[in-house]
């Protein structure tokens, strides 16, 4: 690809979503909103899809809770592998529920499921400019 076709991209987001029905969902606000939208079932999926990629994310938004790797571990792998690598954690739980839990990193930005494409838009945009 030429650097005026990588220039003429939209910003990446991948999505890290266990559940297709709301993974599908999210991707077409994400899409929606002007980004381009990759999709992984799983952090085992989203590691391998982020450490190929030649661009890099301009944010995963992960799900914290999932089976074969949580959100939380990801988020962990992340930090270490692609440091400055913006996240934005989401959960059907609440905030208080998954800090108490220790499900959350405490400096983690994070959305609450369900949301509107505007909460996401300013989710999305406040975790871009952390």
């Amino acid at each position: 690809m030429s650097a005026a076709a990588a220039q003429a991209r939209p910003p990446a987001i991948l999505v890290v979503e266990d559940e297709t029905a709301v993974r599908l969902m999210i991707c077409r606000m994400i899409r929606g909103l002007g980004f381009e939208c990759v999709e992984a079932v799983n952090g085992r999926e989203a590691l391998r899809i982020v450490r190929q990629r030649e661009q890099p994310f301009a944010l995963v938004l992960t799900d914290l809770i999932m089976p074969v790797m949580s959100g939380v571990e990801l988020c962990e792998r992340l930090a270490e592998e692609r440091p400055g690598l913006s996240i934005l954690g989401m959960s059907a739980y609440p905030r208080p529920t998954l800090t108490s839990h220790n499900a959350i990193p405490p400096a983690l930005p994070f959305i609450q499921k369900p949301f509107l494409p505007g909460a996401l838009a300013q989710a999305i945009q406040g975790a871009i400019s952390d």
